[in-house]
């Protein structure tokens, strides 16, 4: 192929006008140059070897500017690594492991089983006063060992005072951590419905039982029914409990508590050795929305075996 005459000529000088703002040149390096110091004259070669000879010039001035800005960034690193160390030493706190540590720690204890840390969405619920949530004192109780509920609460401006019902509800609830980790959970005394509300977004949560089965699952631990032999026994007791607290009449009332008392075979409703959130659910519902008349028969003892279960 034949060379043709250069299309571009690099190194001629162009006539800016001087009333407009002058820019750096890109294509050049720090000294405004390129960083060839003696290309040869575009003449020797044709427009391919130009092109090429252009882009490899402009490819090394980009890294060169890469590498430039990558050591600027590790000595900030390093930099902040430093004020981070004074500021570890100041206020006295240990020092990271490195992995050599970590590795012997994790062998040595082996044997030891190791705490689970939670890491759970912030959970925020809003309850009438005149109707609390006894289920949050459950959950504590059954969770203890595992995980504390830190439930702090707070007044919204529909709420004037707290009813004697809500301060009882307020004595009854931990305050005390037990070297577990720990969930946050705000309870907002609020004027709403009967039945308890958990904030999430768009679509909030209604009714106690729902709130449990939300709960059990992000906990994701022993109460999670999911996993049990009795999941559609569990499932149809939550649903009782549900009816239950929007039974709009005795009758009703009446008809669904001896519902629960053909259920009760056992020391528990689920004819387990253990309470489930069934029995959280429908204690619940019993507590606020039932007299003392209605609960009768075998749920009557059930239902002290529950009210004793959270003094314990």
């Amino acid at each position: 192929m034949y060379v043709l005459r250069p299309i571009i000529s690099l190194d001629a000088q162009i006539e800016l006008p001087k009333c407009m703002y002058r820019m750096k040149n890109f294509h050049a390096g720090a000294e405004n140059e390129l960083v060839g110091k003696n290309p040869p004259h575009p003449e020797n070669f044709g427009t391919f070897k130009q092109a090429e000879q252009f882009l490899k010039t402009v490819e090394n001035r980009e890294m060169a500017e890469l590498e430039k800005r990558q050591e600027k960034l590790l000595g900030q690193l390093e930099e902040l690594k430093k004020i981070m160390n004074s500021i570890r030493s100041s206020l006295k706190l240990p020092s990271k492991c490195t992995n050599s540590q970590n590795l012997n720690s994790n062998n040595s204890n082996s044997g030891i089983k190791k705490k689970r840390s939670y890491e759970v969405p912030d959970i925020v619920i809003n309850a009438n006063p005149s109707y609390p949530p006894y289920f949050l004192l459950f959950l504590q109780q059954l969770l203890k060992k595992e995980v504390f509920l830190n439930i702090s609460c707070y007044l919204h401006s529909s709420v004037s005072k707290l009813p004697n019902v809500c301060e009882a509800f307020l004595r009854k609830l931990k305050s005390q951590e037990n070297g577990v980790p720990s969930v946050l959970i705000r309870l907002i005394w609020k004027e709403i419905g009967p039945v308890a509300e958990l904030n999430i977004p768009h679509y909030p949560i209604q009714g106690e039982a729902n709130i449990l089965r939300y709960l059990v699952r992000i906990l994701d631990n022993e109460l999670n029914y999911e996993r049990s032999q009795n999941m559609i026994k569990i499932d149809e007791l939550l649903d009782l409990s549900y009816r239950l607290s929007f039974a709009d009449s005795k009758t009703n009332r009446t008809s669904l508590i001896q519902s629960l008392n053909k259920n009760l075979k056992s020391k528990w409703l689920t004819d387990q050795k253990e309470i489930s959130i069934a029995d959280v659910a429908v204690y619940d519902a019993l507590k606020k929305f039932a007299s003392n008349n209605e609960i009768n028969g075998s749920l009557s003892k059930w239902f002290v075996q529950c009210e004793k279960f959270l003094e314990l």
